[in-house]
């Protein structure tokens, strides 16, 4: 995978504007349902960004409530995520960002970093506020964020 960052509206460096993932040619066939390590090439998944915790809290609530499979449920390392199916099979990650404070002292690091969640049930919709804390000197710490 290769990230490419920008600058935010502040003139700081964002974590990652775009990500692009090489695809291993496909040896024929569809893939039954969207990966994130598809084998055919295309684009792999969009991601749309929520302003804040709580907000992207609802909205898992009600797509899990309108019957939207969740087919990764991650902790990234500047980003909690959820990636879904639209009903043409195109992925589409639903996050939000982390703090700066969380990633910017090890972007690579942090990009990285998944913890893997339940993707079913109540257990899916829990969103915890201690995260590791990247750093190029030290081992990721844990804080509230």
């Amino acid at each position: 995978m290769r990230f490419y960052s920008g600058l935010d509206a502040k003139g700081d460096v964002t974590h990652h504007d775009l990500a692009l993932a090489e695809v291993p040619e496909s040896n024929g066939g569809d893939p039954e349902q969207w990966s994130l390590m598809p084998g055919k090439t295309g684009l792999n998944h969009v991601a749309i960004a929520w302003p804040d915790r709580e907000s992207w809290l609802k909205q898992l609530a009600f797509l899990q409530g309108k019957g939207v499979p969740f087919l990764r449920r991650v902790n990234h390392g500047m980003t909690h995520s959820v990636y879904i199916a639209d009903p043409d099979g195109h992925g589409i990650e639903v996050l939000y960002e982390l703090p700066r404070e969380v990633w910017e002292g090890d972007i690579d690091g942090a990009q990285n970093y998944a913890e893997m969640l339940p993707t079913e049930g109540a257990e899916s919709l829990v969103d915890r506020t201690e995260n590791p804390v990247f750093a190029t000197s030290e081992q990721p710490t844990v804080r509230r964020a």
